[in-house]
């Protein structure tokens, strides 16, 4: 299942912004279809739990043991920081106007590109 929605975010990744050659201002269309496709995708993974045992106090003080669900670790880390880096690459986006953009790339002498 976890390759199955990387893949499914990769392909929406490249239906949303494949044809995007330059940076460029957001469009309200794909950043709304990118937005609830993405949803879309995560909302099964929000369900991945672990069982946990734990401890729970029924009303006449009785301890009883019980299996809790919670969050895969992994996922629990995750989720809230794929959903602060998705706000940030758009609030970056949306400030770019083509008047004040322009990128150029020069060789680096140890054999790599960066940015001017």
């Amino acid at each position: 299942p976890a390759v199955t929605v990387s893949h499914a975010i990769t392909n929406l990744a490249v239906a949303s912004w494949g044809a995007t050659s330059r940076l460029e201002p957001v469009g309200e269309a794909s950043r709304a279809k990118w937005l609830k496709e993405i949803e879309w995708l995560l909302v099964p993974v929000q369900h991945i739990v672990m069982m946990k045992p734990a401890v729970k106090m029924l009303d006449d003080g009785t301890r009883v043991e019980v299996m809790e669900q919670q969050l895969r670790q992994d996922i629990a880390d995750a989720l809230p920081a794929l959903r602060r880096i998705d706000v940030a690459l758009f609030g970056v986006l949306s400030r770019f106007r083509a008047e004040d953009l322009e990128v150029t790339w020069q060789s680096n002498p140890q054999g790599g590109v960066e940015g001017g």
